[in-house]
């Protein structure tokens, strides 16, 4: 069951104090660039693993997929970070035994088509005592009405930022969630090292189109955007406010 709290997070102007400490966060996107953008919370100092879609997040949190999970397990991930709209399974020899499986409740073709597999993903994480989960779709509420939804947890207030707002906390079991698109966390840059820079940093070198054709993943000659999250995780552990 869902409840919101009595706080909330104030989206572009949360201020995240992180533990600096080592802690076991899992990420999980279909897309490589977004499981290689990770990197920004390698570099805060996590222990990051990456999973490419729903049966191997779970089987990262220690889990035996479509099996009932044991009262008594408990994760020790410190957080869950996922795509929305994600496969449950890759189009992967490995896996079709299991997508044939009895315990599998998908038909075999469905489980290899993009669904909302991120709503599972948290569901299961906060089972399994994850205490810190947020869902961060790159899609905004013109993709359809699986992201539109997101629009229901965000409050306006009388700003002239329109994407300004506030996002209610949510409780699920004993997990604190947050449910982001692409106006929530700002945009970064995948470099070709592995690493990312921020808008800022982007427009502050002033490179020539060639010169960040070297330096970016790019798209048709252009920068592409992957997803930040550790912008997600530092909403998610950052500052609250209480109304």
């Amino acid at each position: 069951m869902f409840i919101i709290t009595q706080y909330h997070v104030k989206v572009e102007k949360c201020v995240g104090v992180i533990d600096m400490n080592k802690r076991k966060v899992l990420v999980v996107d279909d897309k490589e660039v977004n499981r290689k953008s990770a990197s920004l919370l390698k570099d805060a100092g996590y222990n990051v693993t990456t999973a490419g879609n729903f049966v191997e997040g779970v089987e990262a949190l220690g889990l035996e997929p479509f099996r009932p999970i044991r009262p008594d397990f408990r994760s020790d991930y410190f957080a869950v970070l996922t795509d929305l709209m994600m496969p449950v399974l890759p189009r992967d020899g490995n896996y079709t035994q299991m997508a044939n499986s009895k315990h599998s409740p998908c038909y075999y073709d469905s489980m290899f088509e993009e669904s909302t597999a991120g709503y599972p993903m948290a569901m299961v994480a906060s089972t399994v005592g994850v205490l810190n989960i947020a869902i961060l779709t790159d899609m905004n509420h013109h993709a359809g009405p699986d992201v539109a939804v997101f629009d229901m947890y965000r409050v306006s207030i009388d700003t002239k930022d329109k994407d300004y707002g506030i996002k209610p906390v949510l409780i699920l079991n004993e997990s604190k969630l947050l449910l982001l698109d692409e106006r929530d966390v700002k945009e970064v840059y995948l470099r070709k090292d592995g690493k990312c820079d921020g808008f800022e940093e982007r427009r502050r070198l002033k490179l020539t189109e060639k010169q960040e054709a070297k330096r970016y993943v790019c798209d048709s000659g252009y920068p592409i955007n992957v997803k930040n999250w550790l912008g997600a995780l530092e909403m998610l552990l950052g500052k609250v406010e209480e109304i």
